[in-house]
């Protein structure tokens, strides 16, 4: 299973990755007079990560269909469609 440990690194890189843009957003709208696309465009950020750390439990779990599985691909599912409302708030804010 090393290309499959291989993939569930770079997503975690990149979970490390968004999780510094999250952050960085989070403190230019703490610090920029709150500006409220930041706002929404840090949750947007979130929602990312949330859909990346997600991902990366659904494939340790593997080929298998189990309860736990089926709820975490829910869940990245929430987050990954939940990252396109937050960027139109951001839009039109």
């Amino acid at each position: 299973m090393a290309h499959g440990s291989d993939v569930v690194q770079f997503i975690g890189l990149e979970c490390i990755a968004t999780l510094f843009v999250v952050m960085l957003f989070a403190s230019l709208y703490h610090f920029l007079r709150r500006q409220e696309f930041l706002r929404w465009w840090t949750w947007a950020w979130a929602a990312y990560l949330g859909y990346l750390a997600t991902g990366i439990p659904i494939l340790l779990i593997g080929p298998a269909w189990t309860l736990p599985k089926a709820f975490l691909i829910l869940l990245s599912q929430v987050f990954g469609y939940m990252m396109f409302p937050f960027l139109l708030g951001g839009l039109w804010s």
